[in-house]
């Protein structure tokens, strides 16, 4: 809430706080509140205690103005109600600051600790990333919880930023470290650094810090225990103090430049271009090793034999990415040595998806909202299977839904960053918007609703993985009694993805659409670049078959004449 405060605003909110509060605590705690309220209006007429949540300067002036009234004990428990009133007004989002958090409220009192103003503050953040990624029980979220409240009152006593900016950089953090090294052992040292590493972490994901300076330290000391890091980086003696390592590049051969280009030309293109750089670095290095001042037939060959004993496939795999790069060098070095496009003999691959029948996904959702175990699971499950069936979404791009991507009123879903880098709106049917709806009314208890919140989250707060949907896919399967084969073929996820390609297609066939015309638009809700990549999906199944025979023969029967018969044998 911002804005000023007035009384009747102030003594809303706390007939709304007290009804929150146990009974046995109501009457102590109303009476604690008004007071201090009362004679905060006798010291500054016109504001609110509400108007300084944000800064405890008020309370040590408070403290000498009740001192003849009050004893310390009776001060300190007046001003740890006003505490916890603030702390509730920020979780109900009425308060954007409670400077209550940070400081000892007893040392306030006793003027021993000195007071605290958010100018820099990270409490929302915090608050965020504690419902997302946090523990479920209260104790262990605030034990959690604690180093970061520790980090943003060292943030804010030392480098505040100017209209709530955190100024955090590396300077920041080690004199942060050097400060918990005078207070703590360093075994907590550690422990807080681990938690304050990964909340910045999410600062960087959440784009409000640009990057992480723990991960440039880590970076710097790594292969050392990070104990022995922050001893040597807050001054304590130590037998062996950790030790800066040279910078590592990531590709040391002659061709690194070369290798480095041609990786960003492939995603400026708009690809990610990930496991292929991994194969060029096991390349590079490979150059490096062999001081290879040019790429010939027998540099590429002897390279190909360190691969013994690996399957074709991925010796395929490998060699394609590594003749890209050759191409692209042979504009530099005409020279440069190409490979052939197939000189290992690949095997072909079997590969065939499991096309599930109409009856096999009813079966297969009923055994979703029958899991064993978890209710939670029971909500999830069936919901998951059905998005991924009736839209055809990969499963990495269902797992990744967000609160703000499910428009149930425009009924569409809003897929982001996707492979490609790409990003969609994917209508939906009026069923699986009934569906979501019913979701949505669980979701809300499961944990954080707000936009950046994930669609699918676990019993801790998190995001499902894809092994985790994976493990549910697997157990409705057995459930519904669905036919196993070997483990190449049994039935995945992704062949959801498959079965609604084919069902699509096939319900066109029915319609008696024009194929061709609709192949790109299934493409383009699919996410593909191009409708080649759709062709993929488009299994030949036996209903889809019997379907374009008889649209064939609709339309062509009449043309073939009978004197253009094929002849039985033994006819002339």
């Amino acid at each position: 809430m911002t804005g000023r405060f007035d009384s009747r605003t102030e003594a809303s909110l706390t007939a709304e706080f007290l009804r929150s509060l146990d009974p046995r605590l109501r009457e102590a705690t109303e009476r604690a509140l008004r007071t201090v309220c009362a004679e905060f209006r006798s010291m500054l007429p016109s504001e609110s205690v509400l108007d300084h949540a944000h800064s405890t300067k008020w309370v040590p002036a408070w403290s000498r103005f009740v001192s003849s009234r009050y004893s310390v004990a009776t001060q300190v428990a007046r001003i740890q109600s006003v505490g916890r009133w603030c702390a509730w007004l920020f979780s109900v989002h009425k308060l954007d600051d409670n400077a209550f958090e940070c400081p000892s409220i007893k040392g306030l009192v006793l003027g021993t600790h000195p007071p605290c103003e958010l100018t820099a503050n990270l409490q929302r953040p915090i608050a965020l990333y504690l419902e997302r990624h946090g523990p479920v029980t209260r104790r262990a979220r605030a034990a959690i919880g604690r180093p970061l409240v520790l980090f943003n009152e060292f943030l804010n006593r030392t480098r505040p930023g100017g209209e709530g900016q955190a100024t955090i950089d590396e300077a920041m953090v080690i004199a942060w470290l050097r400060h918990l090294s005078r207070k703590m052992v360093p075994t907590s040292v550690c422990a807080a650094a681990s938690q304050v590493t990964l909340f910045l972490d999410f600062l960087v994901a959440e784009k409000r810090l640009a990057d992480n300076p723990f991960k440039t330290i880590w970076q710097r000391y790594r292969g050392q225990p990070r104990l022995r890091i922050i001893g040597t980086i807050s001054g304590l003696p130590q037998d062996q103090p950790a030790v800066p390592m040279p910078p590592r590049p990531r590709f040391v051969s002659h061709f690194a430049a070369h290798v480095e280009d041609f990786i960003n030309l492939k995603r400026a293109l708009g690809r990610r271009y990930g496991s292929p750089v991994t194969i060029l670095a096991a390349f590079d290095r490979f150059l490096g090793q062999q001081a290879a001042q040019r790429i010939t037939r027998g540099v590429v060959n002897d390279w190909l034999a360190g691969s013994a004993g690996t399957h074709p496939v991925t010796v395929s795999n490998r060699l394609s990415a590594v003749r890209q790069f050759c191409i692209y060098m042979s504009r530099v070095d005409p020279d440069t040595y190409i490979p052939e496009r197939s000189p290992v003999c690949a095997q072909t691959s079997h590969y065939k998806p499991y096309i599930f029948s109409t009856a096999e996904v009813r079966a297969l959702l009923d055994a979703a909202e029958n899991l064993p175990g978890r209710p939670h699971h029971r909500a999830v499950a069936p919901t998951l299977l059905l998005l991924l069936y009736s839209t055809g979404l990969r499963i990495s791009e269902a797992l990744h839904l967000q609160m703000k991507d499910v428009d149930l009123e425009a009924c569409v879903l809003h897929v982001r960053d996707t492979k490609f880098f790409k990003s969609r709106l994917v209508p939906i049917s009026v069923g699986l918007k009934q569906r979501l709806d019913r979701f949505l009314e669980i979701r809300r208890s499961m944990g954080p609703t707000d936009g950046n919140a994930f669609l699918f989250i676990n019993c801790r707060r998190r995001r499902y993985t894809y092994k985790r949907a994976r493990d549910l896919f697997c157990m409705s399967i057995r459930r519904a009694g669905l036919p196993h084969r070997d483990a190449r073929m049994q039935p995945r996820l992704h062949h959801l993805r498959h079965t609604f390609a084919v069902h699509r297609l096939l319900r066109w066939y029915r319609e008696g659409a024009d194929i061709h015309a609709k192949l790109p638009l299934l493409s383009t809700y699919l996410g593909h670049g191009n409708v080649l990549s759709t062709h993929t999906y488009l299994t030949a199944t036996s209903e889809v078959l019997a379907e374009a025979t008889n649209r064939f023969e609709r339309r062509f029967c009449s043309m073939i004449s009978p004197r253009n018969e094929v002849p039985h044998d033994g006819e002339s």
